[in-house]
């Protein structure tokens, strides 16, 4: 009886572990018109590259005024926190995703997005993201054919 009643408690421990990392995933945007990014926490860090704004990035620590983030493709590195925004955004990663009306996939579409087209995020429903187009138009993509969310 002893061992099942840990075994039983180390499984509730792995669940909620799983399920506090399931909810500590952040994702914001890029604010500033272009964010250095540097391999470490410092303006003495190397400069690795430049990432443009509205740029969505999960966040994955904050120290000290810098924020670690991972993009899109995967790449890993640190920018300035004044750089992140709290609006959210995705990045189509499908060819030729429809947007559309409502969250079905045999909704009208609203509008036909490319590769690489940055919306901003509204709500997550489901499998479904409803997003925002620069222009004003909404509706809604399959979560998985954006990254970001």
């Amino acid at each position: 009886m002893r061992i099942a009643r840990i075994a039983r408690i180390a499984l509730a421990a792995v669940a909620l572990a799983a399920a506090v990392d399931a909810a500590a995933i952040e994702f914001r945007s890029i604010a500033a018109p272009v964010a250095i990014v540097h391999d470490g926490p410092s303006v003495r860090a190397t400069r690795t590259h430049l990432v443009p704004r509205g740029t969505p990035v999960e966040v994955l620590s904050t120290i000290e005024g810098w924020t670690k983030v991972r993009e899109p493709g995967g790449v890993l590195g640190w920018v300035e926190s004044k750089t992140v925004h709290a609006m959210r955004t995705v990045v189509v990663t499908g060819n030729a995703v429809l947007v559309r009306r409502v969250p079905a996939a045999d909704a009208p579409a609203v509008f036909e997005t490319v590769s690489g087209l940055v919306l901003d995020w509204v709500d997550t429903q489901g499998g479904w993201v409803k997003v925002r187009h620069r222009d004003g138009l909404e509706g809604f993509v399959r979560a998985a054919d954006v990254w970001g969310t």
